[in-house]
């Protein structure tokens, strides 16, 4: 027989051994001990409300743990997990989510594997959005072709910004998107992933017509913010640029780089794959609603 626990002191040590394998259904699932450990008595009480533990006879079986938005009715799931025998039982997914018995909207990150997409594609989640993480391996420097009038250079701090905000709110415009305002480039400079001589312009007569930039997360070099205003596109900036921003990285010390692309985003695939990046990684936005 089922049946929904919210977490208690009884039952927290099943909690922790099913935490211990949250990466097994989503490596983005968080570490509900690591928050747990950081909060004050209070957070905790309030936090354990957000935690259900499926139980099938006398046996453990599941966790879910949840954050909600601003909307009471909507939850972000921060991590789901279901031991080995029931992990393919959709019922058993379905039992804690309906044991939120206000939720009218789930919102769950999560990185594909062999599995996962099924399992949430059978519980009627629809992927919101998506991106591809790709690598690159960075044997040797690229032979840059040369362009008349065409140079890149550093962005140059408490000068530049409003140029960067401009570029980037161009070419990463959409319904929807909320434009970055140059408060938000201030802020990123602050950053301990913001490398100085990373961050780039591509300039055309010494006009700014692209950026891209060179951060660091979990010691890896990612390329983010990268791209040319649509007028300037077709003509082999892009490609040169992006390869000039490779060489730099080999430069430094790195014989691997990384770059996130939306999965619908052909045009940037397509550019991105010209010059040696392949698929290393798939993950998606997914949305149930009750």
């Amino acid at each position: 027989m089922y049946s929904c626990e919210i977490l208690n002191k009884y039952n927290l040590k099943y909690l922790i051994w099913l935490n211990s394998k949250r990466h097994n259904f989503n490596k983005l699932n968080m570490d509900f001990m690591d928050e747990f450990k950081k909060d004050n008595m209070l957070k905790k009480l309030l936090i354990k409300k957000n935690v259900h533990l499926l139980k099938y006879d006398n046996k453990y079986i599941g966790f879910i743990w949840v954050k909600k938005e601003n909307s009471k009715e909507t939850y972000n799931i921060n991590c789901i997990e279901m031991c080995k025998e029931f992990f393919f039982d959709t019922n058993t997914y379905n039992m804690l989510l309906e044991s939120f018995k206000s939720a009218k909207t789930f919102m769950y990150k999560c990185e594909k594997n062999l599995y996962n997409y099924e399992i949430l594609k059978k519980l009627n989640f629809e992927e919101i959005e998506g991106n591809y993480e790709l690598e690159i391996s960075l044997e040797k420097y690229f032979e840059l072709k040369h362009f008349q009038n065409i140079k890149v250079e550093a962005l140059v701090k408490s000068k530049e910004e409003e140029i960067r905000c401009y570029i980037q709110n161009e070419v990463f415009h959409k319904d929807g998107r909320i434009p970055i305002a140059v408060d938000d480039i201030y802020y990123d400079e602050t950053q301990s992933y913001y490398v100085d001589d990373g961050s780039l312009f591509i300039k055309l007569n010494n006009e700014a017509i692209g950026y891209g930039q060179l951060i660091f997360k979990g010691g890896l070099p990612f390329v983010v913010n990268f791209g040319l205003l649509s007028k300037y596109r077709g003509n082999g900036y892009g490609k040169y640029f992006l390869q000039y921003i490779l060489n730099y990285i080999k430069s430094i010390g790195y014989d691997k780089a990384y770059i996130n692309v939306d999965i619908k985003n052909s045009i940037a695939i397509n550019l991105y794959k010209s010059v040696g990046f392949v698929e290393s990684k798939e993950c998606c936005l997914w949305k149930k609603i009750i």
